[in-house]
């Protein structure tokens, strides 16, 4: 009907009348954003809080975790894998390292460990801790088990270490 003829008279308006956009420069595309879902995370038990990622095409990835109602939203940068414990009370999160920082420690011949962050929901307290592989809430959410990297090796085994029986 009329409305329809409105909008496409609208429509052609608007591509006809309308300005030249820029084009898109390299330095623009690592703006681009897509929306990435938390298996463990997502929306916490109680509804209240949603925990999310932003993947951008220059890797400069982040964790965004947000109250559903209105609040601040805290964002980790490199984070993820996120996880509400069963009361609603915290999310445990890994925090990665960007490409460059991996680089980094490449060239360093040191370790790349993630680390383990913690967010307190209701006062917004974070906590970090250096070195953790994996992690998991208990069941009620009360506690929260962390697992460690392995111990990198001090040094090359040597001949006389190796008839030595295992230690163990």
């Amino acid at each position: 009907g009329p409305q329809l003829a409105t909008i496409r008279g609208i429509a052609g308006a608007t591509i006809l009348g309308g300005q030249a956009r820029p084009a898109v420069t390299p330095s623009d595309y690592g703006k681009f954003e897509s929306l990435v879902t938390q298996p463990r995370g997502g929306l916490s038990p109680d509804g209240r809080w949603l925990a999310y990622g932003i993947n951008r095409s220059n890797r400069e990835n982040e964790l965004r975790v947000a109250p559903v109602a209105a609040g601040e939203t805290k964002t980790i940068p490199f984070g993820s894998q996120a996880a509400f414990s069963a009361d609603s009370r915290w999310v445990a999160y890994a925090i990665g390292y960007s490409e460059s920082q991996e680089e980094k420690l490449r060239q360093q011949k040191k370790p790349i460990q993630r680390k383990l962050g913690t967010l307190e929901l209701a006062s917004g307290v974070m906590t970090t801790v250096d070195g953790i592989e994996t992690f998991a809430f208990n069941a009620s959410g009360s506690h929260l088990a962390m697992k460690r990297y392995a111990p990198e090796p001090k040094s090359p085994p040597d001949a006389s270490a190796a008839e030595e029986a295992p230690v163990g």
